[in-house]
Parts: C-alpha cells; sequence; structure tokens
C-alpha cells in the first residue's frame, strides 16, 4: 500500500530518492486496454477501478473436466493415427450422476464437423475444449465425460479444404509434430508426450520447442 509523501520526507532525503510525476492519462489508457481484454473472458464485468475489476467467469469449465476431455480428445486420436485415418466430425459428452436422486441430473452432448478431415491431434483437441464450453452448465457435480469421433477416411488420401484452411506446408508441420509425438509415445515418453500435444494448441505455429517442455 501507499502512503503520503509527508510521512516519508526522512526516508526520500536519506535515500536520495528520486520523485517523478505520474502520468494518469497513460495509465488510464492502458486500463482501458487491459480492462476490454479482461471483458472478452467473461459473462459481466464491473469495473472497480484503475486497476481493478470483478469478472463472472462461471461459465468457464472446472479445470477437472477440461482436463478429463483433452486427455480423452488425445486417447482417442491416438488411436486413429494407429490406424491410419482421419477424422471429420467430433463430439463430447458430459453427464451427472443419475443414480444421485436428490441432485437434478443433467447429461448434454454437442457435435461439430472439423473446417477438414483431420489426424492432427490438436485439431480435435481445440474443438472438443470449444463443445464442452457449449454444454459445460455450472453447479453441477460432474460424474462422466467423454470425446468420440466419427467421419472416418485414410491418412493416405488428402483432400484440401475448399476455403484454405491449411496449406500443404501447415499439413506437412503438422504431420512432423504428430509423427514426433507417435515416436515418443513408442519409446514410452508417455508423460510430457501428453503435455506436449496439449500444449500444442496453445501454439498457433504449428510446431513446438521440446527443450521448451518440463522434462
Amino acid at each position: 500500500m501507499g502512503v503520503p509523501l509527508f510521512q516519508i520526507q526522512d526516508v526520500i532525503e536519506r535515500h536520495n530518492v528520486a520523485l517523478f510525476s505520474a502520468c494518469y492519462a497513460l495509465y488510464q489508457d492502458l486500463s482501458d486496454r487491459i480492462m476490454a481484454v479482461l471483458a472478452r473472458f467473461g459473462v459481466a464485468q464491473e469495473v472497480y477501478s484503475i486497476d481493478e475489476c470483478w469478472l463472472d467467469v462461471s461459465h468457464v469449465p472446472d479445470g477437472e473436466l477440461e482436463e478429463a476431455v483433452s486427455t480423452y480428445a488425445v486417447a482417442v486420436m491416438e488411436k486413429v493415427r494407429r490406424q491410419g485415418s482421419r477424422v471429420g466430425r467430433v463430439s463430447v459428452f458430459i453427464q451427472t450422476n443419475p443414480w444421485k436422486t436428490r441432485a437434478q441430473p443433467y447429461a448434454k452432448e454437442a457435435s461439430a464437423k472439423l473446417p477438414y478431415a483431420s489426424a492432427y491431434t490438436p485439431d480435435v483437441l481445440d474443438l472438443a475444449q470449444a463443445l464442452l464450453g457449449t454444454i459445460y452448465v455450472p453447479g453441477y457435480r460432474y460424474k462422466r465425460a467423454g470425446v468420440y469421433v466419427v467421419e472416418f477416411s485414410s491418412q493416405k488420401i488428402f483432400q484440401h479444404d475448399l476455403f484454405g484452411v491449411v496449406a500443404s506446408e501447415g499439413y506437412a508441420r503438422q504431420e512432423c509434430v504428430m509423427a514426433l509425438v507417435h515416436s515418443c509415445v513408442s519409446f514410452k515418453c508417455y508423460p510430457w508426450t501428453r503435455y506436449a500435444v496439449y500444449h500444442c494448441t496453445r501454439n498457433r505455429t504449428g510446431t513446438f520447442c521440446v527443450s521448451a517442455l518440463p522434462i
């Protein structure tokens, strides 16, 4: 916390402290920008002061549920790649315990088509997390969650998407990333393999740096 200047005048003189005027116009401009960014992550926002705000993030799924969906998405795509396939549609479901009669049961499923058939795990991870966000309702104790994929096609045949979502070069980079991940799984590097695949979704270059992994 700050203190009035006159109360520390002796400290200022003893240590030859330099004093500068605050640029409140710049401070307010930066505050406005940050508040605008924060507003995108909540369903409601109350700006409390120039550097404080309240943000309603009750719509965001809890961490355990997100982790479960991510784990299932990675696992199902490992099977898809092993059988030499691509997938075209992803579905996610969540469910509370149906046998708990005291609580209101809730079960929901969402499905969406990928822009193009893919064997790239981060594509499915991104879509699975987005689908989870559409069906998650706060306040429930969820018992089950799952991910499944359909509309299979062969990896040997690659049909370019109509709108150019992924170029040939980008597709080649995706293949390199997944080949590396697959080799690591083969050599039992499983604990950090899932970390690598999960965090590929945060790296929009299509690759990741192995040296940056926490191993």
